[in-house]
């Protein structure tokens, strides 16, 4: 792999009054900084070049971090430094690496490598203190940014936003922009060093991987598990489509990995930055591999599975052969992740656990999750999006005496499945072939996964993915990436929003009650605040401090306390929207539709009113 031709504009004079507007556009928050790096200003852009006053940016973020994680360990920190295949990512990296090691920082340099390897390197590396990783996960090409963690993941909220702040307040002082700008340009990195560092990351990786699936560090364990898959393989062959669309995982082990089982693996746009479609791996960017698993398949029918992951590798979504018409099914990200998490939970329950078991999610992940959870005698909860938040929340639970294998935030497809801390496509293609391939009377998931569901009759003995898959909890939930998921408001204050949504609903509550019952058998209601890893029952803000920009749901029951339907906003951060969903129980779409404009007409309601 060649290295791009790309110039760093910071051999000139520097308008640092550029900085500001620059700032104002830039996304920052724990799930990382993001904003339009590219020279030309276009989100789509793929020019290698970046805007000098980008330049600019990515020097003092790199500084600020350095100073941050130097006083936060005490010590000159120890740092991998990677990146996604974006087209701005080899001027950003190289930047980033000459501030961090002209400061003093020891730099284990890894330029493209998939986050989720990324971060198995950094919690399995006993000198390794942090990760610095150049992404903007799922926007366009021309966008780039950072995002940062330690051994245990994405840095929590407070410890993010004082980063944030340290960053922020650097740009503002011309004598650091003057510094950060002289350190980008003392030093020159070594592709060479790279290629030979991603060798250390590939082994640590495989490993981590190995241990994840099996759900254990033991090797014999290990290996008794990838021998039954082997084996299970052997005797029904089964074929993969890895539609890489460029990311970073096209250098990643995928193809390796699964081909030491015996999946036959095609790799489709392998070459990092070859996108041949938006980066997001959702909807009509799946329709590709669709269409390649279906013309393989016509000539193989061992093409059951494809997937497609993101730029950064760490979020995936999966196509589906349906035997009986031979024709491919995208999955929601919802049933992706229900479909990992009932795997999850059928392997443990297969391997037993002397802890009660947990799940962790996040709000607008449907309440399908719930359902599953309560088969396993799982405890589910629920904490704020962001995977930081997600995260926290699992290690909350295991410090109360929760084993907590698998969480993660349905609504955007993908699971964090321990002791990963972070979503991986290959995780969950380990938990669909463990799904697949354990059909002995001792470990047979699906079969388990029946009997405890009391639906046997939906077994037989040559299950796929879509048996599996048409066993779910069967809900009708909003998709994050629809349009009708987003709605525009003008009120910038959203406690005070939602304190006059609080309004409108209990007035409307009164006002509908009857048809609520009588077409939806809805007789009550409870209302839920998430901030961090914390979840509130009641109306109105947790405490003084809540500024409300945290998640708030109402659920919907019947006489006997059970949950059929559920509305969720969550305001952004960073731009003038509400990301709104409706979850409802059953296959009817229709309710899904009527809850969710009822759910918007209140919020466009209490957006409208005055103060």
């Amino acid at each position: 792999m060649q290295q791009e031709e790309y110039t760093i504009p910071l051999t000139g004079a520097v308008d640092i009054t550029q900085i500001s507007p620059f700032l104002d556009k830039m996304i920052l928050s724990a799930s990382g900084w993001r904003a339009i790096f590219a020279e030309d200003g276009n989100s789509e852009s793929r020019s290698h070049n970046l805007s000098t006053t980008g330049a600019v940016v990515v020097s003092v973020a790199a500084y600020s971090f350095y100073y941050f994680y130097k006083e936060l360990l005490n010590k000159e920190p120890h740092i991998i430094l990677g990146r996604d295949s974006r087209p701005t990512g080899s001027a950003i990296i190289h930047i980033a690496a000459s501030v961090l090691q002209s400061l003093g920082a020891e730099v284990f340099f890894v330029d493209i490598i998939a986050a989720p390897e990324l971060m198995a390197y950094t919690s399995q590396t006993d000198d390794i203190d942090g990760f610095f990783y150049i992404s903007a996960s799922h926007n366009p090409p021309g966008y780039n940014g950072f995002k940062f963690g330690n051994t245990q993941g994405a840095l929590e909220g407070r410890t993010a936003q004082q980063l944030i702040t340290r960053f922020t307040h650097n740009l503002n002082k011309p004598e650091i922009v003057a510094r950060s700008i002289r350190l980008a340009q003392e030093r020159q990195i070594s592709f060479e060093e790279a290629i030979q560092n991603r060798e250390i990351t590939k082994h640590k990786y495989q490993q981590f991987t190995t241990h994840i699936a099996a759900g254990t560090a033991d090797p014999t364990l290990q290996e008794g598990l990838l021998n039954t898959i082997k084996g299970s393989i052997a005797k029904s062959p089964i074929s993969v489509i890895a539609e890489f669309n460029g990311s970073a995982r096209a250098i990643s082990i995928d193809r390796m990995y699964l081909e030491s089982l015996g999946v036959h693996t095609v790799g489709l746009h392998e070459t990092p930055g070859d996108f041949i479609h938006p980066i997001v791996p959702e909807g009509e960017n799946l329709h590709y591999c669709k269409q390649q698993l279906e013309e393989h398949h016509s000539q193989d029918h061992s093409f059951i599975l494809g997937y497609v992951p993101d730029c950064d590798g760490d979020r995936g979504n999966v196509v589906l052969i349906d035997h009986t018409s031979g024709k491919a099914v995208i999955p929601s990200a919802q049933e992706v992740f229900a479909l990992t998490l009932l795997g999850e939970l059928a392997f443990m329950d297969n391997l037993g656990s002397e802890k009660p078991l947990g799940v962790v999610v996040n709000g607008p992940t449907s309440y399908r999750s719930n359902e599953i959870a309560r088969i396993y005698g799982a405890t589910l909860f629920r904490a704020e999006v962001g995977e930081a938040n997600v995260l926290a929340r699992a290690r909350k639970a295991r410090a109360e005496g929760y084993e907590v294998r698998i969480l993660g935030e349905g609504a955007n497809g993908g699971n964090i499945t321990h002791p990963a801390t972070m979503r991986d496509p290959l995780n969950m293609i380990m938990t669909l072939l463990k799904l697949l391939t354990l059909r002995n009377q001792d470990d047979n998931l699906f079969y388990e996964w029946c009997r405890k569901s009391n639906q046997l009759d939906l077994y037989s003995e040559d299950f796929s993915l879509i048996d599996i898959m048409n066993s779910l909890p069967s809900y009708v939930t909003t998709s994050s990436y629809e349009p009708r998921a987003l709605l525009q408001v003008s009120t910038n204050d959203h406690r005070e929003l939602k304190s006059r949504y609080e309004e409108i609903f209990q007035t409307q509550w009164e006002e509908k009650r009857e048809e609520l019952k009588h077409h939806f058998g809805i007789t009550q209601w409870r209302a839920y605040n998430t901030r961090g890893t914390e979840r509130v029952a009641g109306l109105g803000p947790i405490d003084e401090a809540d500024n409300r920009k945290g998640g708030f749901a109402i659920e919907f029951l019947d006489d006997n306390d059970n949950i059929s339907d559920v509305i969720w906003m969550r305001g952004s951060g960073t731009e003038p929207v509400f990301r709104v969903l409706a979850d409802c129980k059953g296959s009817d779409t229709t309710r899904e539709e009527w809850f969710l404009n009822w759910h918007k007409q209140m919020i466009q309601e209490a957006d409208s009113k005055e103060s």
